[in-house]
C-alpha cells in the first residue's frame, strides 16, 4: 500500500491501492460487461455469450421465474429470461 502523505486524503490512497487488486470475474462475466457497454447489443448475441456458462444461465432463468418477476408463465429459455428481467438485472447477476 502506498505511503499516505499528510496532505493526501485517505480516499486517494485507498483508490490508488485498488489498482493492484485483481478482479475475480470470469471470462463470461467480462464478455457480458463488454457486450452490454454496446448500446446496440442484440439479445441473441448476449444470450449466446451467457449460454456458455451453465451456472450463470441457470441463475438468470431462476431469477426470471422468481416471485418478484412472476407472471404465471414459466420461463425456460435464456433469451426470454433476459427479456423478462432486463439488461441491468442480467448484468448484475453476471458480476456477482
Amino acid at each position: 500500500m502506498p505511503q499516505q502523505r499528510s496532505d493526501e486524503p485517505f480516499i486517494n490512497v485507498v483508490s490508488a491501492s485498488l489498482d493492484d487488486v485483481p478482479l475475480a470475474l470470469g471470462t463470461v462475466a467480462m464478455a457480458v460487461i463488454k457486450l452490454m457497454s454496446d448500446s446496440e447489443v442484440s439479445l441473441e448475441r448476449l444470450s449466446r455469450a451467457i449460454s456458455s456458462d451453465q451456472g450463470l444461465s441457470a441463475r438468470i432463468i431462476r431469477k426470471a421465474n422468481s416471485a418478484f418477476y412472476a407472471t404465471g408463465n414459466r420461463i425456460t429459455t435464456l433469451p426470454l429470461a433476459i427479456m423478462k428481467i432486463g439488461f441491468s438485472a442480467t448484468r448484475s447477476i453476471a458480476i456477482t
